[in-house]
């Protein structure tokens, strides 16, 4: 199941007040979000610590027109 998918059932039995699939579920699904939030971070290393070079830099706006 995916995270989404996931969340909108737990939604769901929120909804309807449904704590037997709350409880089951609650676990897979915080697991599967610090999973995604891992992975994005991972991303978001390895491009700050890429180097910029010089030539990378805009040192004026392009114009407009």
């Amino acid at each position: 199941m995916k995270l989404s998918e996931i969340a909108k059932a737990l939604e769901k039995a929120a909804d309807e007040s449904d704590a037997d699939f709350i409880s089951g579920n609650h676990d897979q699904m915080i697991q599967m979000y610090c999973d995604t939030v891992a992975s994005i971070m991972t991303v978001f290393d390895d491009l700050s610590s890429e180097s910029v070079e010089d030539d990378d830099i805009l040192e004026f706006e392009p114009d407009p027109n």
